[in-house]
């Protein structure tokens, strides 16, 4: 994320409309010899309340001439001013867990650059998590005025979300009975004076990743969460993968549970997906049909993301499910098929009548005989 550097002109209006100043914490402002609130400076440190993982901002270095007038029994004159000392020094803490600065956290802010605002000074760091400004020369902090130090640009790493504190300190050149970092003028009894100046941002790293999982049943003309389809369609997955953060993700990787589909091909890793940007993944040209993919429903995808602003953060994912049934055709019962004579078998026999069936027949026939010759004598 593109960063705004500090003027020496924004940078002293900024101070001038909201002081962070180390004379809000007691004894972080003070004068040796004067009580704290009456003849000292104090170290202001600028930048923004809160950064997302992976952003670059700058830390603003300042110092004001805090001094003010006190009635009795310590009376100050009017325009105490400041000298810094040739050779004095403000040492940064880049990033500690506590204001005081007593357990340091190195690692979790990236030092970039530092830029020292007043001519003549300059700036280093230690390699681990000290950023050091060192006078060569003597500047002028006129009463109630504020000028720059100059500036620290970081990058923050921090894995997680968490308060990390800057804390910057004065150091004296060491040189003379007084080793303070500056000395205010007032008349022939010179204050010398240190100061220390802390404050607090907040980095946020909790990155999320979306997915829906669809399923089509009609070989990609419709997509849906689940179907049914005959058990000889050729069945498809898709996958939307979309990133609802307001910054980057990467470094993702696509799974698919149902084996007879497997991971698909066409998700690259290395894809970077901008804030608020969608894609669609097709599975590829595995299409299996449905009898053979029912096994595995109803299945899962899961996308998982180790990349958030570009830097490596722990492994955030999501997951989505989708389902589909198959329709076999119900089978048609065969008939029994009736059994057909063959030319080897013989002629079916008549069944013979029994005996005493023949001899009433026989019987009947005589009777009859006898009716008609009797009718044919009567006639006559």
């Amino acid at each position: 994320m593109p960063r705004e550097p500090l003027s020496t002109r924004s940078y002293a209006s900024t101070i001038g409309g909201v002081l962070l100043s180390a004379s809000l914490l007691p004894g972080l402002a003070f004068g040796v010899d004067q009580p704290a609130d009456s003849a000292g400076v104090a170290i202001n440190l600028l930048g923004p309340s809160s950064a997302e993982v992976g952003d670059v901002f700058d830390i603003g270095v300042a110092l004001t001439n805090t001094s003010r007038e006190d009635g009795p029994p310590n009376p100050l004159p009017p325009g105490i001013s400041a000298i810094i000392r040739p050779g004095a020094s403000i040492a940064m803490k880049v990033a500690c867990q506590d204001a005081m600065c007593v357990n340091p956290a190195p690692g979790r802010l990236e030092f970039l650059s530092c830029d020292p605002m007043v001519a003549g000074a300059s700036c280093s760091f230690d390699g681990n998590n000290t950023v050091t400004f060192t006078y060569a020369s003597s500047v002028s902090l006129p009463f109630g005025s504020t000028i720059p130090v100059g500036s620290i640009s970081v990058r923050a790493l921090s894995a997680g979300s968490e308060v990390i504190w800057q804390r910057g300190d004065t150091i004296g050149p060491g040189s003379g009975v007084e080793p303070e970092f500056a000395v205010l003028t007032q008349g022939s009894n010179p204050t010398y004076a240190n100061a220390s100046g802390t404050r607090e941002v907040r980095l946020n790293a909790d990155p999320v990743v979306e997915i829906i999982k669809q399923v089509s049943c009609d070989g990609g003309a419709s997509w849906v969460k689940d179907c049914t389809a005959p058990a000889a369609q050729p069945m498809r997955l898709r996958y939307l993968v979309t990133n609802p953060n307001t910054r980057t993700i990467g470094s993702c990787t696509l799974t698919e549970s149902n084996a007879a589909f497997g991971d698909p091909t066409s998700f690259i890793s290395a894809q970077v997906l901008d804030p608020s940007q969608q894609i669609v993944v097709s599975q590829g040209f595995q299409t299996p049909l449905c009898s053979t993919s029912e096994g595995g429903e109803p299945n899962t995808a899961r996308v998982s993301c180790t990349q958030y602003n570009g830097v490596t953060v722990p492994a955030f994912f999501a997951e989505s499910t989708a389902d589909f049934d198959c329709i076999y055709p119900t089978p048609t019962p065969t008939p029994t098929p009736t059994p057909t004579p063959t030319p080897d078998d013989p002629p079916p026999v008549p069944p013979i009548p029994a005996m005493g069936s023949i001899g009433f027949g026989l019987m009947g026939v005589g009777l009859a005989a006898l009716g008609l010759i009797l009718g044919f004598r009567r006639r006559g």
